[in-house]
């Protein structure tokens, strides 16, 4: 707990107890993601503690750690909180009692959030773009549940970005150059100056001809990289690694091939096994970037509610995670998840673990997640992109849906 000055003897507590009494006051220091949260308190025939409780609504959600103090004690106290949204309503409340009594809470107090400032901010989604020739595609608009790339880019443009980060399968069925020049570019090719890209395992498929019988499938992603060029890095591994900010952003190829949702295996287009030249390379840009917050990116999810998952890259999960990595961003399952910080074996753990999302939600089609895997804080069946703001030392999130559509989810976390 942190002095700022004594308590004059007549300020009116609203929070009395036996032994002790204080109350909630105005906060001060509030930027777009922090605040000090002030109160006051006096300690009058014992030892007494004391906490805040804050949130974006009264039922607050969120706590600071509890500080005890001795007998005697008076004076105002503060703590400090960050990891806040920008341009938003917070309510907070300080709560405390005697030692070894119950809490209790005094008013509330509320605040808002200035407005964001120069922290990078980025979106990114995967699954993105039907092919031209799907019959669902009508002229790049889509229908209201299939082929909505378009409805999703007009979340990126103008919007201030400063990177967008495309998930794989950006380009349906095969991701042959002209469904690329056909679909992909109107749509996302936008703001394709922002994009970093990783492939899927559409990117990668090889099976002649596509589905819809019109193109022949390219082996080694060659549509993919032609596309992109060095914002893909370079064939045939497609890693790459840049900095943004205070934070280091990896991008990584779980290296899927064809259609198949259960291949556990890259090791057929690019390895990601222990000894594997994506295994070393990362180690090592790992070593040379030892960043406080670092965020990967790749196309096929360790953990999903879905059978749309991968457990190839839990070596490079071990790798990222023993360096402290913070956000792992993914798609290839239809949808959107949030996960707890967890280990590649699945233990929740913030002091250990890393937070994955899905964001397969770029524009192909959607599914309902059948059931909810363990650590599963969210999820939705919604097209739309995920908003990062990548702080100093945290980040915040938010699910931003396509136009006419409610689904979201926000909130925020601090670096290990």
């Amino acid at each position: 707990m942190h002095r700022r000055s004594a308590l004059a003897a007549a300020v009116l507590a609203v929070l009395v107890f036996a032994g002790c009494s204080g109350g909630t006051d105005g906060p001060s220091k509030v930027t777009a993601t922090s605040a000090r949260l002030n109160a006051h308190g006096k300690a009058d025939k014992g030892a007494a503690y004391s906490y805040f409780q804050y949130g974006r609504t009264t039922g607050y959600g969120s706590k600071t750690v509890t500080h005890t103090w001795p007998s005697g004690t008076s004076s105002t106290f503060y703590e400090p909180v960050s990891g806040l949204l920008p341009s938003t309503v917070y309510h907070y409340r300080v709560c405390g009692g005697d030692v070894g009594k119950s809490a209790a809470c005094a008013q509330d107090v509320w605040f808002t959030t200035s407005a964001q400032g120069t922290d990078p901010k980025i979106a990114a989604a995967g699954n993105i773009a039907c092919s031209p020739s799907d019959p669902n595609f009508k002229g790049g608009a889509g229908t209201a549940t299939v082929c909505r790339q378009k409805a999703t880019s007009d979340l990126l443009v103008g919007k201030g970005y400063s990177t967008v980060l495309a998930l794989g399968d950006n380009q349906y069925d095969c991701a042959a150059a002209s469904d690329f020049a056909f679909s992909f570019n109107p749509a996302w090719g936008r703001v394709k100056s922002l994009i970093r890209s990783v492939p899927g395992n559409h990117e990668y498929k090889s099976a002649n001809p596509d589905i819809f019988h019109n193109y022949i499938c390219r082996p080694g992603a060659a549509g993919y990289f032609g596309y992109f060029g060095a914002a893909a890095g370079f064939p045939p591994g497609g890693y790459y690694s840049f900095n943004l900010g205070s934070w280091h952003i990896v991008a990584l190829n779980s290296g899927l091939t064809g259609s198949s949702d259960s291949e556990n295996s890259c090791g057929s287009v690019v390895g990601c096994g222990p000894g594997s030249p994506q295994d070393r390379w990362l180690r090592a840009d790992l070593a040379a970037n030892p960043r406080k917050c670092t965020l990967a990116f790749w196309h096929a999810p360790i953990f999903a509610s879905s059978s749309v998952r991968s457990s190839a890259m839990r070596t490079l999960w071990d790798d990222l995670q023993n360096a402290g990595a913070d956000v792992v961003l993914n798609a290839h399952a239809h949808g959107y998840e949030r996960f707890k910080a967890q280990t590649s074996t699945g233990v929740a753990s913030t002091a250990f673990g890393m937070r994955e999302f899905i964001v397969g939600t770029g524009g192909k089609a959607l599914e309902n997640f059948a059931q909810r895997a363990a650590n599963s804080e969210k999820i939705g069946s919604t097209f739309g992109v995920l908003q990062l703001t990548l702080l100093d030392s945290a980040y915040t999130w938010q699910f931003v849906p396509e136009a006419g559509k409610t689904f979201t989810d926000s909130g925020g976390g601090f670096c290990r």
